[in-house]
């Protein structure tokens, strides 16, 4: 596996005077399958290559509650050989494909909401503070087309998500000399999942016998 990232990030405080970031990130990835039969043997046969490219844009908002939002554009290549072949030999079967990913998530800071700062001091200049974050997301996994590499009439899905969950943070920060620092804390997290994937109703004639039909269900959350 060979892979590389690149990001850039930029606060737009100054500009637009609200406190609002945006960044943008690359990822590059390839992976090969070897037989491990042939490797134990000393050869290396090629099963498959597996690449892509990764574009992600993101947002962050902070309007007493922090709203983050984002995609990410998927270039996926993958080759399959249906014989062994060697690393540098041998013809296969690929296909090509565009997925989208986005989301949004709504954090609420409720020491900032409701302006709940008490805090204990420890030292001179050492005091600590409790902190209480609740957040809440939402996303949509692998939206595209079906894949297939030979034949489009036995195309297969990708595996098309919806994600729902929620977060609650405790903690306790601490100030020493004026800055904050991390101390102790404690994160719950509950998510559900929805597969947006299902088997068509095909009803065949007597006697004949057809390959599952999938299709795509709608989003919803649920």
């Amino acid at each position: 596996i060979t892979g590389g990232a690149l990001n850039f990030s930029y606060n737009l405080q100054e500009k637009l005077g609200i406190q609002m970031g945006i960044g943008v990130g690359v990822v590059t990835g390839k992976m090969k399958s070897i037989d491990k039969e042939d490797k134990a043997l000393g050869l290396e046969s090629l099963l498959g290559e597996d690449k892509y490219t990764a574009v992600s844009i993101g947002t962050s908002l902070d309007i007493g509650i922090m709203i983050n939002g984002g995609f990410s554009l998927k270039f996926l290549n993958s080759v399959i050989y249906p014989y062994r072949n060697g690393l540098e030999s041998g013809d296969g079967f690929d296909y090509d494909a565009t997925v989208l990913d986005y989301g949004i998530a709504i954090k609420f800071p409720f020491n900032k909401l409701f302006n709940f700062y008490p805090s204990i001091d420890l030292l001179q200049n050492l005091s600590i503070q409790p902190i209480i974050d609740f957040a809440v997301g939402y996303s949509i996994l692998n939206v595209g087309d079906e894949v297939y590499y030979i034949d489009k009439k036995q195309s297969d899905p990708l595996p098309r998500l919806e994600r729902l969950g929620y977060s609650i943070s405790i903690g306790f920060e601490s100030q020493f000399y004026g800055k904050n620092i991390n101390l102790l804390g404690f994160d719950y997290t509950v998510d559900a999942e929805n597969s947006l994937v299902r088997i068509a109703n095909i009803f065949p004639p007597p006697n004949v016998r057809l390959l599952p039909q999938y299709e795509y269900e709608s989003i919803s959350v649920s």
